[in-house]
């Protein structure tokens, strides 16, 4: 049997591959830092939009209930005191402030005030 021949490979050359490999682990393992890094700066930025949001829709229930309450107590000073339907011969304005009365009474009911 012929004996197997093995190449000889210099220590230098040794040295050289095991710096590589080592530089190509510390390369990968900071590629991989930069991009978890990433990911969580995105998921956070993610995380406080939805945050804000939901702090804007509260805002704007909040300022739409304070609308309301204003709409409402506006009706409700108007329809205050009850008008009377003029006689067709009265004063064309009566009959205009009364064709607001009613306006107000309907605006009242359909929002509930």
């Amino acid at each position: 049997m012929a004996p197997i021949h093995k190449p000889k490979i210099k220590p230098p050359v040794i040295i050289a591959i095991g710096v590589a490999s080592i530089l190509l682990f510390l390369l990968m393992g900071i590629v991989l830092d930069f991009f978890v890094a990433r990911f969580e700066a995105q998921q956070a930025s993610q995380s406080a939009i939805a945050t804000s949001q939901q702090h804007i829709e509260e805002a704007q229930a909040v300022a739409i209930a304070a609308s309301q309450r204003s709409f409402c107590s506006i009706i409700n000073l108007q329809v205050q005191a009850l008008r009377e339907n003029p006689p067709p011969p009265g004063n064309p304005s009566r009959k205009i402030i009364y064709q607001a009365y009613q306006d107000f009474l309907i605006l009242q009911r359909k929002f509930g005030c």
